[in-house]
């Protein structure tokens, strides 16, 4: 556009030059000369927002900030610090946040499509994402749709799963113009403060970082003391935080996702230490009682357990009386504390569906109106003897893990997002794909049943893909200049015997 100008403006001042009354006018060298002063004063006005920084949106409507953008001296801090002490460790980010949703109060005001954590931090950042395309992403979004001031749940052991190591709160961040089911900073404290594993919190600012204890911290490579078989979802996270406070989910453990897996062509089940049945809750005929129904699918021993409920006293309930399948059983309440498992009962089960119905009865033996409570439903079998790991990370693609003294076949775990590009070697041959599973709704892992001592690898092919590439390019232009430059020296030694 200044060439264009630069044109029109010799244009205006040729023509007017030309005309023939300005020719013959004594002021025949003024008036083209003020064309040219009127267009740069034009040019000024027009421009003169640019000078006085009126032209950058500078106020506050809603959900839009300015973009005049000034970073907090507390989120300076929080980078240094993360620099300074740890630059490789996950961050889940609260509050929930969202696309296009996420106006921060700072000293002008900023709105941003993402945490600014993103940009500041080199740590991998956990945040909401409102079109998820990866398990991660999907698992991380599930986290977020639990949080829940009034029923409040300890889901720091899914973040575990993550391998999460930091959950940074941001005070700043005007959660009244967010997407829908962001917190305030009162709620998220109260959900934050009653997390198991947070053991650590520091201030900067108006940022509140917690750290996971790291009794509860699992690392990127592992492998679990105990695998799960989850009957259930990444939709279903809630109820997974939920039965989390059972000591099965206590350690290193892998949960594997019913809807993730292919119960029928899958040999891990074998080597699947505990069970845990996720029951859909309905009304029965009369609508006078609530139904459990579950899917058994597999016979074992089922223990049967009912979360107590501060309705239990509300309603002076004495018993219980369980049917399973229209079979009775009779189950007197004690002094339990509250929100813990209490035990029911223990009954073998053969595969197949089932329907369990309770019904509330208080010391005179006369019926209750009916509860809906939480229910867990678990089977517990022999856990295999795990090897002992060593990993070394030789980039964010490829990673060797030393294995020692495996005894019994064992699941070894990759927190990094689900893909079938990421293959294991052992002795320089690739490990079957079929032997490669989702776990803890996201993640790899492999089934190996060499046992031993040995060395194994973990690359994503792509990547190796890149690099050769990269390689066979950066040989090409090494070549071509190379020839480039034997042809200069060639012609000019040429052109010299010519002469």
């Amino acid at each position: 556009f200044s060439v264009l100008l630069s044109y029109s403006a010799d244009g205006i001042y040729n023509f007017l030059g030309n005309l023939k009354f300005i020719k013959k006018s004594k002021y025949y060298y003024v008036i083209p000369n003020i064309s040219i002063i009127l267009i740069i004063l034009i040019i000024l006005s027009v421009s003169f927002p640019m000078f006085t920084g009126e032209n950058i949106w500078d106020k506050k409507d809603g959900n839009r900030r300015s973009w005049h953008v000034k970073i907090p001296d507390y989120w300076i801090g929080i980078q240094n610090w993360f620099e300074k002490n740890d630059i490789k460790s996950k961050i889940f980010m609260t509050p929930k946040g969202g696309l296009y949703n996420s106006p921060f109060d700072w000293e002008h005001g900023f709105s941003s499509t993402y945490t600014p954590a993103k940009v500041l931090f080199k740590n991998p950042i956990l945040f909401f994402d409102s079109e998820p395309l990866t398990y991660a992403n999907k698992l991380i979004n599930s986290i977020y749709a639990s949080f829940n001031p009034k029923e409040i749940i300890d889901f720091s052991k899914i973040l575990s799963f993550l391998n999460v190591k930091y959950v940074l709160q941001q005070n700043d961040l005007n959660w009244e113009f967010g997407v829908e089911g962001t917190l305030s900073p009162i709620d998220m404290k109260k959900i934050l403060q009653n997390q198991e594993s947070f053991n650590e919190k520091k201030s900067f600012g108006k940022l509140d970082l917690y750290k996971i204890d790291d009794d509860f911290f699992i690392p990127k490579i592992y492998t679990p003391n105990r695998i799960i078989y989850f009957q259930g979802g990444i939709v279903d996270i809630e109820y997974l935080s939920k039965i989390s406070s059972f000591n099965e989910f206590n350690g290193e453990i892998g949960i594997f996702f019913s809807e993730l897996l292919d119960i029928n062509n899958i040999p891990n089940m074998d080597y699947v230490s505990h069970i845990f049945l996720k029951a859909n809750i309905q009304r029965n005929k009369d609508d006078t009682n609530w139904i459990y129904k579950i899917d058994v699918p597999f016979k074992l021993d089922y223990s049967i357990y009912l979360k107590n409920s501060e309705s239990f006293k509300n309603h002076n309930i004495d018993s219980i009386s369980m049917s399973i399948n229209d079979k009775d059983k009779k189950i007197k309440i004690r002094d339990f504390e509250d929100e813990k498992w209490i035990f029911l009962d223990n009954s073998k089960l053969n595969k197949g569906s089932y329907k369990i119905e309770f019904s509330f009865l208080d010391s005179a033996g006369k019926k209750k109106p009916p509860i809906l409570l939480d229910i867990a439903i678990k089977a517990d079998k022999e856990s295999l003897e795990k090897p002992e790991v060593i990993f070394k990370e030789i980039n964010p693609t490829k990673y060797e893990i030393e294995i020692k003294d495996a005894k019994y076949p064992y699941f070894l775990v990759l927190s990094e997002n689900f893909n079938k590009n990421w293959k294991i070697y052992l002795n320089k041959k690739s490990l079957p794909e079929n032997e490669h599973y989702i776990i803890n709704g996201f993640a790899n892992s492999w089934l190996i049943k060499e046992k031993g001592s040995y060395n194994l690898i973990i690359e994503y092919m792509p990547q190796k893909y890149m690099n050769f590439g990269i390689l066979i390019s950066s040989l090409t232009l090494f070549f071509s200049i190379s020839f480039l430059f034997y042809d200069f020296i060639i012609g000019k030694k040429g052109n010299r015997v010519s002469k």
